[in-house]
């Protein structure tokens, strides 16, 4: 009967943890909620502005290119480093000739 009893005291603490946790995920559902409504916002403020791209050029509303950004994205080349000859590698001993 005793050891009934603990088990009870255990499931009631960790129900309470449980309902603790999860008061809290709520909290932060909701915060997370207004960032997504903050980035949706900003969204419908570019493709609203168009993001300099002229009329004529804007996909269609509802097509798949309309969910792309008006211009692509450009990256910066990788840097690169000459090669040293073969045989020339002053960094490994072994490869040098």
């Amino acid at each position: 009967m005793q050891a009934a009893a603990v088990t009870m005291e255990k499931i009631a603490a960790a129900t309470s943890t449980v309902a603790e946790k999860m008061t809290s995920l709520a909290h932060r559902s909701e915060e997370i909620g207004k960032v997504v409504s903050v980035i949706q916002e900003i969204s419908e403020q570019n493709q609203s502005a168009g993001l300099g791209t002229p009329p004529s050029k804007r996909p269609a509303p509802g097509s798949m290119a309309a969910d792309l950004p008006s211009s692509p994205v450009r990256c910066a080349a990788w840097p690169s480093a000459p090669r040293a000859p073969r045989g020339d590698c002053r960094h490994h001993p072994q490869h040098s000739g």
